[in-house]
């Protein structure tokens, strides 16, 4: 039993060395595989830097991705070895950078002369002893001749200076002729010459006029005896011209309103301007020109005769809500009728069943409105009318629009039904209508003629006093035309005897004129003037009044003069003559005051003067003293001009002018100094102002020896994956090393199994170490 016990052992331990056998053989086969599929993994990652000379993110994951096939983990390192080159400076001294900075200067050095212009300064003293007045007032008025009036005047509207009229007494009406306007010949000119005597002469005309009523053209008179016979030589030998036609229309508006008419053809619907003494628009309104003015009456447009008119006439009224109308009914009564007795009853006449009248009245507003008046009404089975004045309940104070609402036969008859109980809604089985009453006109016969005249009474609404006159221009100056001719008394221009005047202070002026008057005489008068010779002036405009009076009334007119007013004059001890002051006191001499009579410097004293090239003599504070010819003194620190040229290094003469006066001095120019603001060293500018630099700084900075250092630099996995992820790629240049070096950190079961069994058998299975010159072949 033990022995089998054996066998079967020695059987399973066979097996599972069979099955340990072939999994060690596989693992290790499969480790192969795998060490090859990495190494060809690192050479197509290698190889594709190596040809781009860039590594980008997609490419360095994408050989991660690989590596990571089969499950293992390595310990990746990538390392770029490339050459760094770098410039050997040294440090220069401060008399080398000196030296250098004086070579580098080429700017030019060349003196430029100047002139120098001074010139005295100008005194404005100016004497004007010309064209001084010689005469008077009187001396003038004594030899001046009075011109007479003109022979040919002729008088004119102007030659009367009372008050005259004023007002543009025309209306401009524009206006299109349309189809409803009718062209016609208003008038027939025969023109005719007589054979016997040649002379030419209208032989004859036919003249038509317009009837409206008729809506056609209608003949006036004519005379046509000149066809026949010569009115001079009575000869019958007449050749009568072609007809002469002129023209006009029913409308109205004609190019020469007042005469025969117009050859000149009007187009339709073209429009023309004319003039009427009448305003185009119907609407009421209030027209002012001058001295006139002009109300146009609006009034409810109606025919006595025709019934329909006046209805339409109050519908207007009632469209237009009483706006615009000069005088409004001032009764209007609302009511009801049976029918029969409105188709046989005039609008005139007033209802016969009921009605209720309001009166209208302006209101303090300007509104109009309408007051209870009273009421009227039948009883039929009394067979009697009610009247009376008392409100038993109507609306007391209505509207225009209460009004239009209360025109209606049920609001009427409501109110009569529940005042007085009378129901007309019945009477003669419903045939009643509403009836409206404002209209009222009397039949008038004198026994040759009949006709209507309207009684119907009338409420002036209108803010226009009426009694004034309407629908035509009424004068409203208050003022009577002056028919006086004045013409020799009107001044019509005014012209000085002395137009330009120069006189000394306080010496009168000369105000004579000459007048010219309106029928052409002339005068020479003696104006007055507001203007007083107490002060100097020069060219003054001066204003020369003449006042004069016609019937009572002030009149002026003016003309202008220019005046010089001069003070008196004196020549001082250096010749000058100058003007006094106005009061007669001598100023002194204003040209001694002003002109220098030496000049000299006084600051610096030292010679040459030592200046910073591309500075003034001003800058460096050169003082003058000026001398004047009157002897005063004066320190000239400014405002003098010099022939300095500053931008020339050296010593040269210089011309300083100062108010005319002159003097020449020795100026030594220098380079200007300038402090460093980093080191403090004090050091020449260029002689062009230009800043050389601080040689003490410069010498600080090392320049290039000629010499270049080479050393090679090594980026690391951690350089090179920082630079990619910040980037998005890491770039090599030519001939740079890139290594991959690939190490296992895990093994495979098989290699674990193996080295149960030969311990000295090494974890390391895959270990890559690669290197390639980037873009490279």
């Amino acid at each position: 039993m033990n022995k089998i016990w054996e066998i079967v052992t020695d059987i399973f331990i066979g097996i599972i060395i069979i099955f340990i056998s072939v999994m060690l053989y596989f693992g290790l086969k499969t480790e192969t595989v795998l060490r090859s599929f990495y190494n060809k993994n690192v050479d197509e990652f290698l190889d594709n830097v190596k040809r781009n000379g860039v590594i980008t993110i997609s490419d360095y994951e994408k050989f991660l991705s690989k590596m990571d096939i089969g499950g293992n983990i390595f310990d990746i390192n990538l390392e770029h070895r490339f050459k760094i080159l770098e410039p050997e400076y040294r440090f220069r001294t401060l008399e080398e950078i000196i030296d250098e900075q004086k070579r580098n200067y080429t700017g030019p050095n060349e003196y430029h002369y100047r002139e120098v212009i001074t010139e005295r300064p100008h005194v404005d003293d100016p004497i004007n002893d010309g064209n001084l007045n010689t005469e008077t007032n009187e001396s003038v008025l004594e030899k001046a001749i009075n011109g007479p009036a003109d022979p040919n005047h002729v008088h004119d509207e102007n030659c009367y200076s009372g008050h005259k009229h004023k007002g543009n007494l025309v209306f401009i009406h524009e206006h299109a002729h349309t189809g409803a306007c009718k062209e016609f010949i208003s008038y027939i000119m025969i023109p005719s010459t007589c054979n016997t005597c040649k002379r030419e002469y209208i032989g004859g005309y036919v003249d038509y006029y317009w009837d409206s009523n008729l809506n056609t053209r209608v003949f006036n008179f004519s005379d046509t005896t000149g066809t026949g016979r010569c009115p001079y030589c009575k000869s019958t030998s007449i050749k009568n011209g072609e007809l002469e036609n002129y023209y006009q229309w029913s409308c109205g508006y004609d190019l020469e309103p007042g005469v025969v008419g117009s050859k000149e053809r009007v187009p339709l619907n073209v429009v023309y301007y004319y003039e009427k003494t009448y305003p185009q628009s119907k609407e009421r309104m209030t027209y002012n020109t001058g001295c006139y003015i002009y109300h146009k009456e609006k009034r409810m447009e109606f025919s006595l005769y025709d019934d329909t008119s006046i209805s339409r006439a109050f519908s207007e009224l009632l469209y237009n809500n009483f706006q615009g109308y000069c005088v409004i009914p001032e009764y209007i009564s609302l009511g009801i009728s049976t029918d029969r007795y409105l188709d046989e009853a005039k609008i005139s006449d007033s209802q016969n069943l009921c009605r209720v009248t309001y009166r209208a009245y302006v209101n303090s507003s300007g509104t109009i409105r309408f007051k209870y008046a009273g009421y009227w009404y039948y009883d039929l089975p009394a067979a009697r009318s009610y009247s009376g004045t008392d409100n038993p309940g109507f609306p007391s104070d209505i509207s225009v629009s209460q009004l239009r609402s209360y025109m209606n036969k049920p609001t009427v008859n409501n109110w009569f039904y529940e005042f007085f109980r009378r129901n007309y809604n019945n009477v003669n089985n419903g045939d009643v209508s509403f009836h409206l009453h404002w209209f009222t006109r009397r039949w008038n016969s004198n026994g040759y003629s009949s006709w209507y005249e309207d009684t119907t009474t009338y409420l002036n609404v209108c803010d226009f006093d009426h009694t004034l006159g309407v629908n035509r221009w009424i004068n409203t100056c208050g003022f009577e035309e002056d028919k006086t001719v004045d013409c020799n008394h009107i001044i019509v221009s005014l012209t000085p005897t002395h137009e330009n005047q120069t006189v000394y202070v306080n010496d009168p002026l000369i105000t004579t004129a000459v007048a010219t008057y309106k029928d052409g005489s002339t005068k020479t008068v003696v104006c007055t003037t507001d203007f007083s010779t107490s002060s100097l002036v020069k060219d003054q405009d001066v204003t020369l009044i003449y006042n004069y009076t016609i019937d009572g009334k002030y009149y002026s007119i003016s003309c202008k003069i220019k005046v010089s007013v001069i003070p008196r004059n004196k020549t001082c001890s250096k010749g000058h003559t100058y003007n006094l002051n106005s009061d007669g006191t001598d100023p002194g001499c204003p040209y001694c005051k002003a002109w220098i009579e030496s000049l000299r410097v006084i600051r610096p004293e030292t010679s040459p003067i030592v200046i910073t090239i591309g500075t003034t003599l001003q800058d460096n504070g050169v003082v003058l003293l000026a001398t004047y010819m009157d002897g005063h003194t004066e320190e000239v620190t400014s405002g003098y001009t010099d022939n300095l040229d500053k931008n020339y290094l050296g010593t040269m003469q210089v011309t300083i002018g100062y108010k005319g006066a002159s003097i020449t001095v020795l100026v030594t120019t220098v380079c200007k100094k300038i402090v460093c603001d980093i080191c403090g060293y004090e050091y020449d500018l260029y002689p062009d102002g230009t800043n050389p630099g601080c040689p003490n700084c410069i010498r600080k900075i090392p320049v290039f020896t000629g010499n270049i250092m080479e050393y090679e630099h090594i980026n690391h996995s951690e350089e090179i994956l920082e630079t990619l992820y910040d980037r998005g790629d890491y770039i090599l240049n030519i001939d740079d090393i890139f290594t991959v070096t690939v190490k296992n950190k895990t093994s495979i079961i098989a290699r674990m199994l193996l080295r149960k069994i030969y311990p000295s058998l090494s974890e390391r299975w895959c270990l890559i170490n690669k290197s390639e010159y980037i873009l490279k072949r």
